[in-house]
Formats: structure tokens, sequence, C-alpha cells
């Protein structure tokens, strides 16, 4: 696998441990009972790599190179071989998206996967026009 280093018109493509610490407080944010088998939690940690590497890159190329070496790692480091697992799945179909908004009314919101995008889209309609009515 290549290697994305910074260049001149690159020069945010430094990544460090920081940034891999940042996948991991993501991951804990969802509650064990909720991860009910290994395709959750790769669900979740694609969400997780995507929002914090995969959002800094500038171009279509390069996150191109990010899909398919997520997509090669789901395949060879977690042995998924799922429907799910593909390229077209992932990332143009379906994309993978977790938050803790739906929930939000909880006392303790639960971070979980978002699959009914209207849903969301409908929830954050609402806040907004709360927000506007109360400013």
């Amino acid at each position: 696998m290549a290697e994305k280093k910074p260049i001149p018109s690159k020069f945010h493509y430094t990544f460090n441990l920081r940034d891999v610490s940042k996948v991991f407080q993501g991951l804990l944010q969802a509650s064990p009972y909720q991860m009910r088998d290994k395709d959750q939690i790769a669900k979740l940690w694609v969400h997780e790599t995507s929002r914090i590497f995969r959002d800094r890159l500038i171009n279509n190329e390069d996150r191109r190179w990010f899909n398919e070496s997520c997509i090669e790692l789901l395949q060879g480091k977690f042995s998924l071989r799922s429907s799910w697992v593909s390229y077209e799945e992932l990332f143009e179909k379906k994309p993978i998206l977790f938050s803790d908004v739906l929930r939000i009314e909880n006392d303790h919101p639960e971070y979980e996967e978002i699959l009914d995008k209207e849903k969301l889209i409908k929830l954050l309609k609402n806040k907004q026009d709360d927000y506007n009515y109360e400013f």
C-alpha cells in the first residue's frame, strides 16, 4: 500500500498518534451491547477512520485511494467477506454514518448507526427550526 506524504499542495497530510487516538475515542463512544457482531464494529471503524482521515483528503484521487485501502483492510485484517464490504456499498450507494443525535432527548444519547437518513434530516431540520424560533 502506498503512503500519502505531505507535499506543498498537501501540507496537511501529516497524521500522528493524536489522529489515531481520535479513532479510538470514536470507537469507544458506542456501547458494547450495540456492537452485536464484527460487521457492526467494522462499520463503526470505517465511519471513524473516514471522519478522521478521509475528510482531510483534498481530491477525489486521494479519497478513492483511502476508500480502496479501507476495503482492502476490511477484507484482509478484519476477514470480512460480507456483501456490504464493497466499494459501491460503502462509499457510493449507502455510506456509513454513526451519530448520537437520533436520541438526543435521552439522558444518555446512544452513538449508533444512522440507517434512516430521511429521519435524520427531518430531526435536524426540526432542531434548526426550534433554534431559529428561540433566537
